[in-house]
């Protein structure tokens, strides 16, 4: 499991002005819509399973 913080998959997947919150990136992990985990206070997205998302919305946004 490669795991990195949800803010830095937001600068790294996500083009300037196209990021969304850290409040959405949070809410999707914490419902289990976006692959992850939160360990103590800080949200991290598991790298290893984004292409295997659930979710085919996920999957769109992923892919763009």
């Amino acid at each position: 499991m490669k795991l990195m913080k949800a803010t830095r998959f937001r600068e790294e997947y996500f083009a300037e002005g196209s990021q969304p919150s850290m409040n959405t990136l949070k809410k999707l992990i914490d419902d289990g819509e976006l692959p992850g985990r939160k360990i103590g206070t800080i949200h991290y997205v598991d790298l290893d399973r984004l292409s295997k998302s659930d979710n085919p919305l996920v999957n769109r946004v992923l892919a763009a």
